[in-house]
């Protein structure tokens, strides 16, 4: 779709180019996907994640601001404790596995020796991997991103109900 897929197909078919195969859902050509690893790479999506958008809402009595209860609709909290405390599994799957397995020649130390032992340090890059890379951990988990909320209407007014919405993309563990 769009401008580019087109005028590829049309430049290859000016150079008599036959494709024996064709693979969608590549990412980028980069140099330093993980932070500590050098070199040029190509990244191919293959893990490939559903979708979805969820609607998380709390109720309360609502109220006016100059005298707030304590029960007000508080989602502030419950995204912070998604944040901070993963609610979803962290697995190295055996594609990400080997993915990791083809970078590590290519890595500095310390990590080239953590990611060529992950039969030793697995949990250790579980751990680690939201701070070297988001979008490396995102490979290992389901994730969750906050990206919209909604209370009053009213700056004075306390929301009977509020929302939040998160993006979510489910891996299949």
């Amino acid at each position: 779709s769009g401008e580019s897929a087109p005028a590829i197909v049309q430049w290859l078919k000016d150079r008599g180019v036959h494709l024996g195969m064709l693979m969608d859902e590549g990412g980028m050509i980069m140099r330093t996907p993980i932070g500590g690893v050098e070199g040029r790479y190509c990244v191919v999506g293959v893990v490939e994640k559903g979708y979805g958008d969820v609607k998380f809402i709390a109720r309360s009595k609502g109220g006016h601001a100059s005298a707030p209860g304590k029960n007000t609709p508080r989602l502030g909290a419950f995204m912070v404790d998604v944040e901070q405390h993963n609610p979803f599994k962290v697995e190295i799957t055996p594609t990400v596995r080997e993915m990791f397995s083809r970078m590590a020649p290519n890595m500095t130390y310390p990590m080239k020796l953590i990611f060529a032992n992950l039969w030793l340090f697995s949990p250790l890059v579980k751990k680690l991997m939201p701070a070297i890379s988001p979008a490396g951990a995102a490979m290992m988990q389901t994730t969750c991103a906050f990206t919209t909320a909604k209370g009053s209407d009213g700056l004075n007014v306390l929301p009977s109900e509020a929302y939040v919405t998160a993006n979510m993309r489910f891996i299949h563990h």
